[in-house]
């Protein structure tokens, strides 16, 4: 009787023990499953701006090992429930040198993009009337150079505001030799000899007379 009991304690301590494990490989298995969850999202997104800014501006980025580290990170995801959680949290860990790297480097990507109509707008803002247009134009420059990763919808609203600065000079009608007195005005080197009749002509088409003005030095 007392070996039955005994025996009888045994099972129940062994099934005791074999719940608690499948409890804990199933915890375990949530908790990974929330990790991936967690962290695989930013790294596609990172990954699909990362070839989107490669596709639209080709040549642009200098990124150490892209191409290796983003095939590594297919592998695993393509392999993902095969892999354990150290290795994914490896390749996620050796992802993140390039996600600073990209991250880094995109203002000057996209100040490549508009540095000239930016500079053109911030002279034109000096004189012009519609500076609420040229506001919002600057304002979303400086936005995209902070904007990181990028979505396709971001992407698309920038290249918009390209077109539409763009535009927005080309109606100013100011050609590279207006311009370039405005710029000079700007930085307060501009002489009489800078002022000739073109420049006269389109400040007054522009109705800017009242907006210019020259003083001695």
């Amino acid at each position: 009787m007392l070996r039955d009991k005994i025996k009888s304690t045994q099972e129940l301590i062994q099934q005791a023990k074999e719940a608690q494990q499948l409890q804990d490989r199933h915890r375990r298995s949530e908790e990974f499953g929330q990790f991936v969850q967690e962290k695989l999202p930013p790294l596609v997104k990172e990954v699909k701006a990362i070839r989107m800014v490669e596709k639209k501006y080709p040549g642009q980025w200098h990124l150490s090992q892209v191409n290796e580290t983003i095939q590594g990170l297919k592998e695993l995801m393509q392999n993902i429930r095969n892999e354990p959680r150290s290795k994914f949290g490896q390749s996620v860990r050796s992802f993140e040198p390039l996600q600073r790297e990209a991250k880094a480097q995109w203002p000057a990507i996209a100040k490549g993009q508009h540095q000239e109509s930016r500079k053109a707008l911030e002279v034109f803002r000096r004189i012009h009337n519609e500076t609420s247009t040229i506001d919002n134009l600057l304002q979303t420059f400086t936005n995209i150079e902070k904007t990181w990763p990028l979505s396709e919808q971001n992407l698309k609203q920038y290249q918009n505001v390209l077109e539409e600065a763009k535009q927005f000079i080309a109606s100013l009608g100011a050609s590279p030799r207006i311009q370039h007195f405005l710029e000079k005005m700007a930085a307060g080197s501009a002489t009489l000899d800078d002022l000739n009749d073109e420049v006269l002509q389109w400040i007054r088409a522009q109705h800017l007379t009242s907006n210019v003005f020259m003083t001695f030095k």
